[in-house]
């Protein structure tokens, strides 16, 4: 912005950053509120909302980016903007969100060998006994007046 400001003027550079603010909020929540949209009729015919989810914070990031002065920073905003460079970050993500729960399941095998369930087996198997020592027990509250 200084190298900006040096070769022009003082005034364009203020208004350089006042118009790409403007313009990047609206566009954000255009596109905020367009991702809002899918995500409410995606839930509403049961789809999982992961892309939306991922959607919605690569276009909140967008906003706050680009309210924050700086030719990069608008940069990097207008691309999170623009579809085509956001599916490519969100594929990235997901990649490393499904790498990061592989590692989660893997470690969950020392956890079975310990003892406790697998909680991805489908079958509950019943108790072998059944234990006649449990009592079931109600409470409820009452006002005693004297």
């Amino acid at each position: 912005m200084v190298q900006i400001h040096q070769q022009t003027s003082f005034l364009f550079t203020i208004s350089l950053i006042i118009m790409t603010g403007v313009i990047g909020a609206a566009l954000a929540k255009h596109q905020g509120l367009e991702n809002l949209r899918k995500f409410q009729t995606g839930m509403a015919k049961g789809q999982p909302p992961a892309d939306t989810l991922i959607d919605g914070l690569l276009i909140l990031i967008a906003g706050a980016v680009l309210i924050a002065p700086g030719i990069l920073t608008d940069i990097f905003g207008f691309s999170l903007l623009m579809p085509p460079f956001r599916s490519i970050i969100k594929k990235v993500l997901k990649a490393a969100f499904k790498k990061q729960t592989a590692v989660h399941f893997q470690n969950m095998s020392s956890f079975h060998q310990a003892g406790f369930p697998d909680p991805t087996s489908q079958a509950q198997s019943a108790p072998d006994h059944i234990d006649d020592n449990i009592i079931d027990v109600d409470f409820t509250s009452e006002t005693i007046e004297d």
